[in-house]
């Protein structure tokens, strides 16, 4: 269904998932990173919104217990997901601007690395392509 419609899949997901929110981390070491913390609506995974859209064929067991019968459980769980920074490309391209001109500028490579919250390394090859391109 989600590829389907857009619209409908958009409705279904906010539905399901209700509130998101981003709390920003911002580690002494590392990169920073978001968490998202949410709650997936259980029952609204069980109910198929009215549309022309049927569910798949199958077995109708599922859908004449619920109506049957009340559902005992959890409906609500809370979940929380860390969104981590990504890029198209490599963290050394990223950052061989700002290393080759503080290289220029005297710093040591471990200073710089300290500085950009990176490995010496990664500076070093940083500083090598953007001398090649």
């Amino acid at each position: 269904m989600l590829e389907r419609n857009l619209v409908q899949s958009g409705e279904a997901l906010r539905q399901i998932l209700g509130l998101v929110t981003l709390q920003a981390v911002y580690p002494e070491i590392g990169k920073p990173y978001y968490i998202a913390n949410s709650s997936i609506d259980t029952i609204a995974l069980l109910e198929y919104p009215s549309s022309d859209i049927s569910p798949e064929k199958g077995s109708t067991t599922l859908r004449w217990w619920t109506w049957s019968q009340c559902i005992r459980t959890l409906s609500v769980l809370h979940f929380e997901v860390t969104i981590l920074y990504t890029s198209n490309q490599p963290l050394y391209q990223e950052i061989s601007a700002k290393s080759s001109q503080l290289y220029e500028l005297g710093l040591s490579l471990s200073t710089i690395a300290k500085k950009l919250n990176v490995d010496e390394k990664t500076v070093s090859k940083a500083i090598r392509w953007a001398k090649e391109s």
